[in-house]
């Protein structure tokens, strides 16, 4: 088991590469809008209780959050393993709305994943503050090839980086019908005193991505 529930509200096992991995979720309080893929690319000591704290609030908002710590994964379990897993698993819990919202570094793999042919898709892509190591101007192209749309947010007072990164991003995809840009006022890379009001633009952006609807069984003639 490559993730510790001390912390959390509870786990939902996956199977990777034929082995179970338990990955921290909670369930959506009250009326269920979907579920919500949560990926923190960055060690612990950048922004650990803050996905811990947003995976409440969405819970509490009506979506089931499931959450991907990269720094935890071994070479038995890589992220371009685990998504595919981790969506398969919230859809079968009859999730027709599910978005994967990345947080931080490594969103180079992310992005090159979920432009693949082959790759389960999602309703919607939120960039919280995400940023890579390699050529930003790459992240940009890939954005332009989503299948759906993605929100891009920064604090004000992020790291440079990702102002930096996002920027980038920004420009190369003005253009762009399904990218949205917000820069949060007066947040910075962990939101410590605008989590409330990240959450609030979190959950309205969701809500208005459409859901998958199974089509009906055929009537028997």
């Amino acid at each position: 088991m490559l993730y510790s529930a001390s912390s959390v509200s509870g786990v939902l096992d996956i199977e990777v590469n034929q082995q179970k991995l338990a990955l921290p979720y909670r369930a959506a309080v009250g009326d269920a809008k979907g579920a919500v893929l949560i990926i923190h690319g960055s060690q612990p000591i950048y922004g650990q209780s803050f996905v811990n704290r947003l995976s409440d609030k969405l819970a509490m908002l009506g979506w089931s959050t499931l959450l991907i710590q990269t720094y935890q994964i071994n070479d038995k379990a890589k992220l371009t393993d685990i998504i595919p897993s981790s969506l398969t698993a919230l859809r079968l819990k009859d999730n027709n709305r599910l978005v994967v919202i990345h947080y931080g570094d490594q969103l180079q793999v992310s992005l090159d994943y979920f432009v693949q042919p082959q790759s389960k898709q999602a309703n919607g892509m939120i960039l919280l503050s995400a940023y890579d190591r390699t050529d930003a101007k790459k992240q940009a192209d890939l954005l332009k090839k989503l299948r759906f749309p993605a929100f891009d947010i920064v604090g004000q007072f992020d790291y440079g980086r990702v102002l930096r990164q996002a920027k980038k991003r920004h420009d190369a995809n003005s253009e762009n019908s399904k990218y949205q840009f917000l820069m949060l006022p007066g947040a910075r890379h962990q939101y410590t005193y605008t989590s409330a009001m990240l959450a609030a633009y979190v959950n309205g952006w969701m809500e208005k991505l459409s859901r998958n609807i199974r089509a009906s069984p055929p009537i028997p003639s």
